[in-house]
């Protein structure tokens, strides 16, 4: 057995090209063997950097208090939803990069991943005692209330950023001596390898021998050392000189893996990093920050989407009236542009694009904020101000503006119109409003979950409705429903936060089975199903009174977005109604398990005999009863 030395990274380079270039040459020749073989013992021999090697299942002690006793449908856990595996640099896959890595390939955080705020507020180290501490405080800005929201983050059982903090460890210990922190991973490499040639032996040999004697004379070094030797040759009788060529550089390439440029800054610096320098570059110029939030526009881009609001409202006036509420049906039907007696969601929505439908709504921009410190408490002011304030001159200040700038006032305790140094110690200490535990595992990610841990007893008065399913946990907080989600890759030393209007308010309700389609049956039960919506009692329905579901989605890696970024699933979608007989599956042109009487081809006694319940459709089960009745006869 051949032991694996400690390589240069140049040689270990050199290797691996020499050894994907073998499989690739072979793969063109049709062996499929020799190129699984090559490209298995190419990566087996050369050491990948491996992240997260060694778990730890230390306990982490609890930071929020139950203040509230919770009911079993309050602290039930919801299981997390595992997504592919984000790209992760130096992950287990990324020596296959060092030769498909093209110049276009974005390299910066900010490129990588546009969906996430990577301004220098956001790039900002963490205290030391901070990365022992799993609580990350977040302000979540509902319509009519301001929620003080902890989330209680692990990985694997530890507060999350000592993931981090570990992969800062182990590139430390790298750039100390790279030599030796290879060598520490021969070991196992070399079992790996005796193992390959224990399957493989002579098999291996022999596909091998055979993948050499077929490759071209042409591409061998002694036919192209004997063709520049006569080259030479026949250069030497003529009288002109070549013309000296320049030398060329070569193009650069960024590195590859953050172990390539860590050995570049030892070339140039000719001394390793520091911790905090590593930390610097994780943050700057690998993957970003521990802590990833949503951009603003990404949160509000759905924020304006309410195409059944717009449909109802046929004056333009911004409020459904009671008048438009009786004459919702109607507003449907005229959306049925293929006339089949089937209002499709497409079909409202095609409608609502009128122009002269549309309504100005850029949404509130921001919904969740980190809590701020003192370099973004300005800014993080003026946000919740613009959000919140109501103009004491407006005739239309409702209870709920009122309520909002009370909330925002609990926050400005002394009235300065700011946030100051105590204030901000204040926002640091006391309770939270909402407190949520979510567990990720690297290694079982079916076990991950999410749980609400804590209520103060002001917002529980709040609640309106608790409901937990699947991957999803929603809360009705004063007329707002509130969604809560996690996702997970298979490793990452990052967490993802982000919130969305979801849009599309209504749209729950009038469709609850969630297919997408209006059936005339459907259609009856629209004008009952719409004054769910008139909290007030007062005949009308409002945009207040309409509000769009708040999604709040948490993710080891940056996944958030792709969890946010399509409309929430509320159903299945699917009928468990029983289909009719063979004639009336034939004769429902329009798949809605009803026949109206332009899809009947009889007359209307025929109908009528049929119609049992003479509500002017027959049934799938009607259809069914007059079959077994004309049997019996």
């Amino acid at each position: 057995m051949n032991t694996v030395r400690p390589q240069t990274d140049e040689s270990m380079r050199q290797r691996r090209l020499g050894c994907l270039q073998a499989g690739l040459r072979r793969s063109a020749t049709g062996s499929y063997v020799f190129t699984m073989l090559t490209l298995a013992v190419c990566f087996v021999l050369l050491p990948s950097v491996s992240r997260g090697d060694e778990q730890q299942t230390t306990s982490v002690t609890e930071t929020a208090r139950e203040r509230t006793e919770l009911p079993e449908t309050f602290s039930k856990p919801v299981s997390v939803k595992v997504l592919a595996a984000a790209q992760a640099a130096d992950g287990p896959a990324m020596p296959l990069g060092v030769t498909m890595q093209t110049e276009s390939e974005p390299t910066t955080p900010a490129a990588r991943y546009p969906q996430y705020q990577m301004g220098h507020l956001n790039r900002t180290q963490p205290e030391a005692a901070d990365i022992q501490n799993p609580r990350l405080r977040l302000l979540l800005t509902l319509p009519d209330a301001l929620i003080l929201l902890d989330a209680i983050l692990t990985i694997d059982g530890e507060p999350y950023q000592q993931a981090r903090e570990k992969r800062v460890q182990d590139l430390l210990k790298f750039a100390q001596d790279p030599e030796a922190w290879r060598a520490e991973r021969v070991t196992l490499l070399e079992q790996l390898k005796a193992l390959a040639d224990q399957v493989t032996g002579d098999v291996l040999n022999k596909v091998r021998a055979e993948a050499v004697a077929e490759i071209p004379e042409s591409e061998s070094p002694e036919s192209e050392s004997a063709d520049l030797n006569e080259g030479e040759a026949g250069e030497e009788g003529e009288a002109t000189t070549a013309e000296v060529e320049q030398p060329k550089l070569p193009p650069y390439l960024a590195p590859a893996s953050l172990h390539e440029r860590i050995e570049r800054y030892l070339a140039a610096t000719e001394q390793p990093p520091s911790a905090e320098e590593l930390r610097w570059l994780l943050t700057n110029w690998v993957d970003g920050p521990v802590l990833l939030f949503l951009n603003d526009h990404f949160q509000r881009y759905r924020s304006d989407q309410a195409p059944v609001f717009r449909v109802l409202d046929r004056d333009r006036d911004g409020i459904i009236s009671e008048s438009e509420l009786e004459m919702s049906v109607t507003s449907f039907q005229e959306c049925d542009l293929n006339r089949d007696d089937i209002v499709q969601y497409s079909e409202l929505n095609d409608v609502a694009r009128d122009p002269r439908l549309q309504v100005t709504n850029a949404g509130h921009g921001r919904l969740i904020y980190a809590l701020p410190s003192q370099s973004t408490a300005a800014s993080v002011w003026q946000h919740l101000r613009s959000r919140y304030a109501a103009d004491p001159d407006s005739a239309e200040n409702s209870s709920t503006s009122r309520q909002a700038a009370e909330r925002l006032a609990k926050i400005d305790v002394n009235g300065n119109d700011r946030l100051d140094d105590e204030e901000l110690s204040l926002l640091q200490t006391c309770d939270a409003d909402l407190t949520f535990r979510i567990s990720f595992s690297t290694q079982h990610p079916e076990t991950s979950q999410l749980q609400m841990v804590s209520v103060s007893p002001s917002l529980m008065a709040a609640i309106g409705s608790v409901s937990g399913s699947g991957n999803d946990f929603s809360v009705s907080l004063n007329g707002t429903r509130v969604s809560f989600s996690a996702v997970q890759s298979e490793f990452s030393d990052q967490i993802s936060v982000g919130a969305v209007d979801d849009g599309y308010p209504m749209l729950p309700v009038v469709d609850p089975n969630d297919d997408g389609r209006f059936t005339i049956r459907e259609l009856r039960k629209l004008q009952r199903r719409l004054t769910a919506f008139d909290g007030n009692g007062d005949g009308r329905i409002t945009p207040d009174e309409a509000r769009s579901t708040i999604r709040i989605c948490f993710g080891l890696g940056p996944l958030a977005h792709t969890e946010l970024a399509t409309i929430r699933q509320l159903g299945s979608g699917t009928s468990t109604a029983e289909p009719g007989p063979d004639w009336f599956v034939r004769m429902d042109r329009n798949r809605d398990n009803d026949l109206s009487r332009k899809e009947f081809p009889g007359n209307d006694e025929q109908f009528a005999e049929l119609d049992l319940d003479s509500d002017e459709l027959i049934s799938a089960e009607e259809a069914r009863r007059s079959d077994l009745q004309t049997e019996e006869r």
